[in-house]
């Protein structure tokens, strides 16, 4: 058991212990859970905790879990900007926050796979590893970092993909969200997985939708809504869930894309706003994708999801 835990278990405020420690709210909330969850899937199953040790940092957590809190705002929804790749298109970010500012939408959330975790070498495409160099590295990490479109109007929310994880296995790999968090004045939510609130609706917000670290608290937490990245392809069909494009091209002669390649062949760049829409009994998620073409944007897919509201 690490010493924050030790010390929330001893009454010191959450608060306290992200100055004391110097930590970001995801990096505290990923030890709490990983002490409930020592298997993936199974509450307290292997936890160094008694019971009434764990029942205390189960309240914790809950408390403590939402990593954003937005009421009616429109939010607009990115994913999958890839960049540092042959597919990124840091032109449709850039656009992304004019939109925001022209549009008076003060919120953006990242899906994940900010950046690529590729490099070219000898004319051919490696993925960062770990025997990747120090000087690949910090090449990549310093060209993120002047890159990364920011605006003071829009505060931004951003999760890591699996992609952004490839920068933390060499030795001297670092955490991206940590680097823009420290550097860029976004707000990380952590990797593959978070959860927050929009109009009191609880959002699980994902990379991947699947074998998420975090997956297992959903069987606490219970969410309301989920969103999506990692497709890189426009999806509203199911109940209460949306996927979202990808905000960087797609390379359709990458052969070894499998997945993305299920997903469609030619899937159009895109975003997505949600509009927040409170009646008496429910709240509405209005749901409008925008895909880029040559000439800018044009406007494709809308749905609207109805929530009930909590009682």
């Amino acid at each position: 058991m690490c010493d924050e835990i030790k010390e929330l278990l001893e009454q010191k405020s959450f608060d306290e212990i992200l100055r004391k420690y110097g930590l970001y709210k995801y990096e505290l909330i990923s030890g709490i859970r990983n002490e409930l969850y020592k298997n993936p899937g199974m509450p307290n199953e292997g936890s160094s905790l008694n019971p009434d040790e764990q029942a205390i940092l189960m309240n914790i957590y809950l408390e403590h879990a939402s990593m954003f809190n937005i009421e009616n705002e429109k939010v607009m929804l990115v994913s999958d900007t890839h960049m540092k790749s042959r597919v990124e298109r840091l032109d449709y970010f850039r656009y992304v926050l004019d939109y925001c500012e022209d549009q008076g939408i003060r919120y953006l959330i990242h899906g994940g796979d900010i950046a690529d975790g590729t490099y070219i070498k000898d004319g051919k495409s490696y993925s960062i590893s770990f025997d990747t160099t120090e000087t690949i590295v910090k090449d990549q990490v310093d060209y993120i970092l002047s890159n990364y479109p920011t605006s003071s109007k829009v505060k931004q929310y951003v999760l890591s993909g699996n992609h952004d994880e490839r920068y933390t296995y060499p030795k001297s790999g670092v955490d991206i969200l940590k680097i823009l968090a420290q550097y860029k004045g976004i707000y990380p939510l952590g990797p593959l997985q978070a959860f927050g609130h929009i109009n009191g609706q609880l959002i699980s917000l994902e990379h991947r939708g699947y074998n998420c670290p975090a997956l297992a608290a959903a069987q606490v937490n219970r969410p309301d809504f989920t969103i999506r990245g990692h497709s890189h392809k426009n999806d509203f069909s199911l109940l209460n869930t949306i996927y979202l494009p990808a905000l960087s091209d797609n390379d359709n002669n990458d052969k070894n894309d499998v997945y993305h390649k299920k997903m469609g062949i030619n899937i159009l760049p895109g975003f997505t706003v949600m509009e927040p829409i409170e009646t008496e009994y429910a709240t509405i998620f209005k749901c409008q994708s925008f895909y880029f073409d040559n000439i800018g944007h044009q406007e494709n897919d809308e749905k609207k999801f109805t929530l009930k509201k909590k009682i």
